[in-house]
């Protein structure tokens, strides 16, 4: 008899367990619903991770080369080329080039 007993003391312990494994679940979910609407209520965006990892288990680096129109506008554009001052523009008109700069 004291077979079933301790049986089912057992039982209880593990759905108590269960049950409360269940409930911290839903919680979790629960603030992860009210955080995403938090942030497009304010039109916060969250910036995520975004590191890849080799078979390795290290981190791949970023290609050097990052494509960015206006970084290379500013830098190589045709005002950059106007400020430089030092007659670049006229050199490439001399030498007739299509494009004078970027």
């Amino acid at each position: 008899m004291e077979k079933y007993v301790i049986s089912f003391n057992k039982l209880l312990f593990h759905i108590k367990r269960l049950i409360l494994k269940i409930i911290l679940n839903i919680y979790l979910l629960y603030i992860k619903k009210v955080d995403n609407y938090i942030n497009k209520l304010y039109n916060i965006r969250v910036k995520k991770e975004k590191s890849k990892k080799n078979e390795d288990g290290g981190v791949d680096m970023k290609r050097p080369f990052q494509p960015n129109n206006h970084k290379r506008k500013k830098n190589h554009g045709f005002f950059a080329r106007k400020l430089a001052g030092t007659g670049i523009l006229n050199q490439r008109r001399k030498k007739g080039r299509k494009k004078l700069s970027a």
